[in-house]
C-alpha cells in the first residue's frame, strides 16, 4: 500500500517534524505550490488511477487563514 500526500507550498531545502516522518515512512509527496486547499488532488486522483493503482481516497484539508 502506498500513500500519497498532496502538499501546498514547496519542497523545503531540510525536511524535519511530520515532514521528515511522512519520507521516513515512504510516503509520496505532491507539491502543490500555491494550491492550499485541496485543488489539485483530483488531478493527482485521476494520475494515479491511470498508473493503474487501486485507491481509497480520503481527504483531509487543512483550514488556512
Amino acid at each position: 500500500m502506498e500513500c500519497h500526500l498532496a502538499l501546498g507550498g514547496s519542497k523545503p531545502s531540510n525536511i524535519s517534524g511530520n515532514l521528515l516522518l511522512d519520507k521516513m515512512m515512504g510516503g509520496h509527496i505532491h507539491w502543490a505550490g500555491k494550491h492550499r486547499k485541496g485543488e489539485d488532488i483530483p488531478a493527482l486522483y485521476e494520475q494515479l488511477q491511470s498508473a493503474g493503482k487501486n485507491l481509497i481516497s480520503y481527504l483531509m484539508v487543512a483550514q488556512m487563514n
